[in-house]
């Protein structure tokens, strides 16, 4: 039976859940097929892949620093509502996406809509957060 680790193609299940144990996200009807140590995944579910056997289950609870960092209050803007173009759904729990000059883009969250104004959020939704992931091995190369 092969054994995870850095190099090894994997196919693995995933559950993400947030600090209140509300799933975030779950592996679709196939599983995920990576190769280990090529930073498919954040790193703490990585880390907790080495060792793994096909059929091995198990959950790992990850604080921020293991997947995306803790919360950054200067990543949460306002921003004047009549600067967004009319084709821009601009409604809270909308995701929008900036370019910068660079070509390096970053997401945003509306996280807030007044009639003025309008309040984005650059964190990850997990940001900040200790949150628990359910991995379940299926094969490894």
């Amino acid at each position: 039976m092969a054994e995870a680790k850095l190099g090894s193609k994997l196919k693995v299940r995933l559950v993400i859940k947030d600090e209140n144990g509300e799933v975030f996200q779950k592996t679709a009807d196939e599983p995920n097929e990576l190769v280990l140590g090529e930073g498919t995944l954040i790193p703490g579910i990585e880390v907790s892949l080495v060792g793994m056997n096909p059929g091995d289950s198990k959950t790992v609870e990850l604080k921020p620093k293991m997947h995306y960092g803790e919360r950054n209050d200067e990543a949460v803007v306002e921003m004047d509502k009549e600067g967004f173009s009319d084709d821009i759904k601009v409604e809270k729990g909308e995701t929008l996406e900036y370019r910068a000059e660079d070509g390096a883009t970053t997401l945003f969250r509306i996280v807030d809509v007044n009639d003025e104004m309008v309040k984005l959020d650059g964190n990850h939704p997990l940001a900040g957060q200790t949150i628990a992931v359910d991995i379940k091995v299926e094969d490894v190369e």
